[in-house]
């Protein structure tokens, strides 16, 4: 089952938890790799990935073995990517992308800083 969840620094993310989480009523954690992101340079259209959201390259830095973007959007985002795939793209900063990842690819975890009672809108 797939959860839509309103974040608090802007967008939605929608979640599809392998497991029933205890918890779950009011606030929760997102967290989504930066490898699990992909970056198109056009809107994606027809395909699996439930997640679409549009942003800004802010900037790039080179890691290791793959280039970190950092992603000014509804939500921010950090992507992995590899070099040739930032050449071939023509990616730089100032940039306008949009950005896909599945809803099996978001972890959801209850906000261990409310108590159980607390009730309130999701939150990343």
């Amino acid at each position: 089952m797939a959860i839509a969840v309103r974040l608090a620094g802007g967008g939605t993310l929608i979640a599809a938890p392998t497991d029933s989480l205890p918890g779950l009523d009011g606030e929760v954690l997102l967290a989504l790799r930066p490898s699990a992101i992909a970056v198109h340079t056009e809107h994606p259209e027809h395909g699996s990935p439930r997640n679409i959201w549009e942003g800004t390259i802010g900037g790039l830095e080179m890691l290791a073995d793959r280039v970190r973007i950092q992603v000014d959007g509804r939500p921010d985002a950090l992507v992995d990517l590899t070099p040739a795939a930032v050449a071939e793209l023509d990616l730089r900063p100032g940039m306008h992308i949009w950005l896909t990842a599945k809803a099996t690819e978001v972890d959801m975890y209850p906000d261990p800083h409310l108590s159980p009672t607390q009730s309130t809108e999701g939150a990343a």
